[in-house]
């Protein structure tokens, strides 16, 4: 066998019974956990190809895998069979015909940054709608060597629920079963379907740093194209912290509000104290006693601005409402913030923004308006945040919106804001307050 290549997966497209019941345990073993759930995701984009690898390179196993000819999409596990640790790992994925001959070929990258020895991976793969085969080649083409001190961490599923038609809200923890801390480098999130093949996939968003030996986190992972997913499968990786990477912004009067027809939402405010521009990763975290419920997650397209206070919303905590703890013994609900951030070097460009117009429908209040972006330089993510303060100047509620992808130099975009209400809140003496910026381009 050429290094660096695998073979045809002829026949079942099944993995191995051993890695199969691994797969369906409900617990959480290294790397896959799985869980029963409701029940797939847009094509993915490959990243860039790193360099051509020297030889000899890794040797990789195929496990099941799945194409969708609809879509031409191609999912397909894969595991280290021999070679060094990889990152960035590139693949030529062929589709085969009955008689081992090519019917397409096209280049896919390793979905999550690493692949180890005992580990799984996914590869993700686009070819025309409508092609089937009997089975796959995979091979790897060009990769990097991987850092020392990549391990794995535990993933477990505990709940999954539809946020839309299509897409589940899946709710889990991560673990490190390390005797040193991880920062979690890769989170995926497999949806199996009855056949045990992958049929959709979604990264997850932690919103913590890293974790202790022992230590346990909250996970959230939104899988669009979920309807035919039967279990979960989680792949994760942790890698040595980066010791200069602390966490700088603060989180204040984190609040879990209802609008009119009990629907969940929080408020409160994030802090940039530091003199850089910060990325910010929120997740909450709602629990009844010992029990996690539900997670709410804020991920922002633009860095939060030096020296700045900012009020934020958390519009969805998939399956709440169903898991609010009941009667007298109930324990209380409580929020439990998790955030992460990092040094952006971005430079921020402020945008004039100007609302003219607003209405309120249901437990909603619509805000309208335009941004405008600097009129010698070009912005990215031009986006707007508002805030809805009471008479006395407390906070009542707040969201953002992106207006556009970028804005061009002087360029004026529209928006309109949809704001979640707490119930029995009169907003006639309300007032709002708008910002909008961008990243320079």
């Amino acid at each position: 066998m050429p290094e660096g290549a695998v073979v045809t997966a002829p026949g079942p497209r099944y993995l191995p019974l051993a890695a199969l019941r691994l797969a369906l345990t409900c617990l959480g073993a290294v790397l896959i956990s799985a869980c029963a759930g409701p029940r797939t995701p847009t094509p993915p984009v490959p990243s860039a190809v790193p360099t051509p690898s020297p030889t000899p390179g890794p040797v990789v196993r195929l496990g099941a895998w799945h194409v969708d000819p609809h879509q031409g999409r191609l999912l397909a596990f894969v595991s280290l069979a021999s070679g060094p640790a990889a990152s960035d790992v590139v693949f030529e994925v062929s589709l085969l015909g009955e008689q081992g001959d090519e019917i397409a070929s096209t280049m896919a990258s390793l979905l999550g940054r690493y692949l180890i020895p005992s580990s799984q991976g996914l590869l993700a793969a686009v070819f025309p709608p409508g092609l089937t085969a009997s089975s796959i080649r995979v091979q790897v083409t060009s990769f990097r060597p991987a850092p020392p001190g990549v391990l794995t961490l535990e993933g477990t599923t505990l709940a999954a629920d539809w946020l839309t038609a299509e897409t589940a809200a899946v709710l889990g923890r991560l673990t490190n079963p390390q005797s040193r801390p991880l920062a979690a480098e890769s989170l995926l999130v497999v949806g199996l379907d009855t056949s045990r093949e992958p049929v959709s996939y979604a990264f997850g968003q932690t919103g913590a740093e890293f974790l202790a030996p022992g230590e346990g986190i909250p996970f959230r992972a939104d899988v669009p194209e979920a309807t035919d997913v039967d279990r979960w499968v989680v792949l994760a990786l942790g890698s040595p912290p980066d010791p200069s990477a602390s966490t700088r912004v603060e989180l204040e009067s984190v609040e879990l509000r209802f609008d009119s027809q009990g629907k969940p939402f929080a408020t409160g405010f994030v802090v940039n104290p530091s003199d850089q521009p910060r990325q910010i990763r929120l997740l909450l975290l709602a629990t009844g006693g010992e029990d996690w419920l539900a997670a709410g997650i804020l991920a922002i397209p633009v860095p939060l601005p030096a020296r700045s206070r900012l009020a934020f919303d958390v519009d969805e905590f998939p399956g709440l409402t169903g898991r609010l703890p009941q009667g007298e013994d109930a324990p209380s609900l409580t929020i439990v913030p998790y955030v992460a951030d990092s040094a952006s070097e971005g430079v921020l460009e402020d945008l004039a923004a100007e609302v003219t117009g607003f209405e309120v429908i249901g437990s909603r209040l619509y805000l309208r308006g335009q941004v405008r972006g600097p009129e010698t330089v070009a912005v990215l993510n031009p986006t707007l945040f508002a805030s809805i303060l009471s008479a006395e100047g407390e906070l009542i509620s707040a969201g953002w919106t992106l207006a556009a992808e970028r804005a061009g130099p002087g360029q004026s975009l529209p928006f309109l804001l949809s704001i979640p209400i707490p119930a029995n809140t009169d907003l006639a003496l309300a007032e709002y307050d708008v910002r909008a910026w961008g990243v320079r381009d």
